[in-house]
C-alpha cells in the first residue's frame, strides 16, 4: 500500500472512531426502535364497543376491531357513515377506557 492511500484509510478509521460517529450510530439505532415499536403498533388491534344513548340509532353490531395506529376521527367518521349522518353533520362521543387497558389518547 503506498503512503498517500494508508493516509487516507488512518484518516477513515479516525473518522469512523469519532465520538460523532458513535453519536449517529446511537441514533440509529433508536430510530430503528421507534419504526419497530410503530410496525407493530400498527398490526395490533383495539376492539371498540359502542352503545346508543338516548335517541341514537342503534347499530348492527355494537363491537368493532381496528388497527392500535387509527387516530380517533377515524373512528368518528366510521361511525357517522355507519349511523347515516352526514360527513359534515355533529355528533357526541364518550369515551370509557377499559380498567387495566395500556390505551393512550
Amino acid at each position: 500500500m503506498s503512503s498517500s492511500s494508508k493516509d487516507v484509510e488512518d484518516q477513515l478509521n479516525k473518522r469512523l472512531e469519532s465520538p460523532h460517529t458513535r453519536e449517529i450510530g446511537n441514533l440509529q439505532e433508536k430510530i430503528n426502535e421507534i419504526i419497530s415499536d410503530y410496525n407493530e403498533k400498527g398490526n395490533r388491534k383495539v376492539n371498540l364497543r359502542f352503545k346508543a344513548i338516548g335517541r341514537t340509532p342503534l347499530l348492527r353490531k355494537n363491537v368493532f376491531a381496528i388497527n392500535a395506529s387509527h387516530r380517533f376521527d377515524k373512528v368518528i367518521r366510521f361511525l357517522k357513515k355507519e349511523l347515516g349522518l352526514q360527513p359534515d353533520s355533529s355528533l357526541v362521543s364518550y369515551i370509557l377506557i377499559a380498567r387495566g387497558s395500556n390505551l393512550r389518547l
